[in-house]
């Protein structure tokens, strides 16, 4: 080792062992908490998963060129050193492309982009060079360990240089073509990219060469002495090199005057917090509050600003004992989902998330079976299933700037790629055919005109029949918006009906309450694969699947030997799933109810009729192992986990939760 190594082998070492330390933090994040950190809505252009790739890959390219110049071209300075770059190379490929599978949103997702590919996307094409050059290059490396032919390595080497070139080329090219992202919608990427990873790559073998190779062998000194300087000025000219093009890459798109990419750059090299991105999802939201004074925000908020700054005293005054409580005026109309976040980054900023007198975030045991992978793990139980495509109507969980409806700014109306069920842009989304008109609409346990704010101008979209050719509703009236509909088809009321419902974010105990019928139906009895159901959502779905012939209904509608002929096959199913629990080997099932218990369910609900309540087919249903597991649960109307475990410690101070 040189005499640099030896003299700091231990601080190298030391910061070594940080940078795993807090290498392992992120991955752990990463794992833990997905994408929750990565503040995709600012305005630096890519997150430290993809400036990281983007570095270690560059340095790869780079190191595998400059080893070459040892196996390919026989350089004398480098003779002997190109396994050392070569391995450095590989190492730092592994960690780019690391980097970046922890990057995509469905990590367990990217075998597809082998099996499934697009041959036209640069992003294939790209996979494509990357896995040639991890080839050639664990190849190169095998045959120089176990000292095979010279001449292999040469014309492997020689291969691997347009590869290596190819594939840093590819990355420039993948985000030259992004027209979303202004920044880096530059025609000079793929020309940048390999020159910046050559330079990188240059960068690298000259510090390994300074620290890990051994100058103090006889006639080594001079030789790396040598070789330092070459490689210094190497470096010292690649990076004037880069600079140049950033010059040209920054002044082009600047003298070009287009809107869009200017704004960028000016954002990226001149925003009061560019080095903010990756070090706090804190300093995001300082970012946005800081981009007003609180005079400005008060005249936005129509209060006196006075008002503002008593009211966050007081909030901030009692440590983590405040708490704030949210429900429906702040969060029932379309900016409710952003106004609810704001509301809870209060409780953020003082800390008191699932401290008792605090925050906490209601939860719910499964119904669906898919914790414990059964008894019925309803979501492998879809014979023939289809899965939906496309992009939603309200156009929520999906970034306009990454679809081909993309076409500059503004959009016609909100994206929301983080929120979902953005309810009230449904009909008006309608409206303005955006981003694509529809032709019907079926609506269930909801009235808009009535519900929403300014809910009257849905109106006239309803009743317009070249915006809506065909309104379908379930209610049990004629209601403020069901009275516009086509067809309105009678429903259950919550007497009638069954229902899962969660828990409630008032409740800190976990629970799944079950609605039950406990009462007969108002409404008239129809027919579905020759069942007797009352008229509902649930029928007129089951008929139709029998009319259409949709795969997953009827009496192998589960399974070969599981119907879905009528709601209870579905519900009951629910409800076993709750009373078996979320373990595998059954270890959280609720108890057998007791012969008394037994009668008493039978006994309570033996006035409802046969299209409602059959115990002979609901025991079916189930089995006969889990029917007494269901009956207890159904007696106590849901699942409700135990006063001792609500709370780690002493549960004696309550707790005020977000609704």
């Amino acid at each position: 080792m040189s005499v640099i190594y030896q003299t700091l082998r231990k601080p190298l070492w030391a910061l070594v062992g940080l940078a795993l330390l807090v290498g392992l933090w992120g991955l752990y994040e990463r794992l833990a908490f997905g994408h929750e950190s990565m503040a995709y809505g600012s305005y630096v252009v890519w997150g430290l998963w993809v400036a990281m790739y983007l570095f270690f890959a560059g340095i790869s390219a780079g190191a595998f060129l400059v080893a070459v110049l040892n196996y390919l071209f026989d350089v004398k300075i480098f003779c002997g050193l190109g396994r050392l770059f070569l391995f450095a190379s590989f190492l730092a490929l592994i960690a780019g492309l690391l980097h970046i599978w922890f990057d995509v949103g469905h990590m367990g997702r990217v075998w597809r982009l082998f099996l499934t590919p697009s041959p036209s996307s640069v992003m294939v094409h790209m996979i494509w060079f990357y896995t040639a050059f991890t080839i050639l290059v664990v190849v190169i490396l095998a045959v120089d360990l176990w000292q095979g032919s010279r001449r292999l390595i040469k014309w492997l080497s020689a291969l691997g240089i347009p590869v290596a070139i190819a594939f840093s080329g590819g990355v420039g090219a993948l985000l030259g073509i992004q027209a979303a992202r202004p920044f880096w919608h530059v025609g000079l990427f793929p020309v940048q990219f390999p020159v910046f990873s050559l330079a990188s790559g240059v960068a690298l073998v000259t510090l390994l060469v300074a620290v890990f190779v051994d100058e103090t062998a006889p006639g080594q000194g001079q030789r790396n002495r040598h070789l330092l300087n070459v490689l210094g000025i190497t470096t010292i000219v690649l990076t004037l090199v880069k600079l140049y093009f950033l010059w040209a890459d920054f002044s082009q798109a600047l003298y070009g005057g287009l809107p869009a990419n200017v704004q960028a750059i000016e954002a990226v090299l001149f925003g009061p917090h560019w080095w903010a991105f990756w070090i706090s999802g804190l300093q995001i939201l300082w970012e946005s509050a800081s981009s007003k004074t609180l005079e400005d925000w008060a005249k936005v908020c129509d209060v006196k600003a006075s008002d503002l700054v008593e009211i966050a005293e007081e909030f901030t005054s009692h440590g983590k004992k405040a708490a704030v409580d949210i429900h429906r005026g702040v969060s029932q109309h379309t900016n409710g989902f952003y106004n609810v976040y704001a509301w809870f980054s209060l409780a953020a900023l003082i800390g008191n998330y699932d401290w008792k007198g605090g925050q906490v975030k209601g939860s719910t045991y499964d119904v669906s079976g898919k914790k414990a992978e059964g008894p019925f793990d309803l979501g492998k139980m879809k014979p023939g299933a289809l899965s939906p495509f496309g992009i939603s109507l309200i156009r929520h969980e999906v970034k306009y700037e990454d679809t081909t409806l993309f076409a500059g700014y503004p959009a016609k109306r909100n994206w929301y790629p983080l929120a979902s069920d953005i309810y009230q842009e449904i009909v008006t989304s309608a409206g303005d055919a955006y981003p694509y008109p529809i032709k019907a609409a079926f609506l269930y346990m909801g009235s808009p005109v009535y519900s929403l704010p300014a809910g009257h101008t849905n109106i006239e979209i309803l009743a317009d029949v070249n915006k809506l050719s065909l309104f379908v509703t379930w209610d049990i009236v004629i209601g403020e918006t069901s009275m516009y509909a086509d067809y309105i088809f009678p429903d259950l009321s919550n007497l009638e009906r069954w229902e899962f419902s969660g828990t409630h974010f008032s409740m800190t105990v976990k629970l799944q309450g079950v609605r039950q019928p406990t009462m007969g139906p108002l409404v008239e009895t129809v027919k579905a694969f020759g069942q007797e159901i009352p008229i509902s959502l649930e029928s007129t779905l089951l008929a139709l699947a029998e009319t259409m012939g949709v795969p997953g209904f009827g009496p192998q509608g589960f399974a070969e030997d599981k119907s879905f002929t009528h709601m209870d096959d579905l519900y009951l199913k629910m409800v076993a799933n709750l009373a078996f629990g979320e373990e595998a080997d059954g270890s959280e099932a609720v108890p057998d109810a007791d012969d008394e218990e037994v009668r008493l369910f039978l006994e309570a609900r033996k006035h409802l009729p046969k299209s409602v309540f059959d115990p002979g087919c609901w025991k079916a249903i189930v089995g006969g192992e889990l029917w007494r597991k269901v009956v207890y649960v159904l007696n106590r109307g849901g699942r409700f986990q135990d006063y001792a475990k609500i709370y780690d410690g002493d549960p004696g101070l309550p707790v005020l939760t977000h609704g």
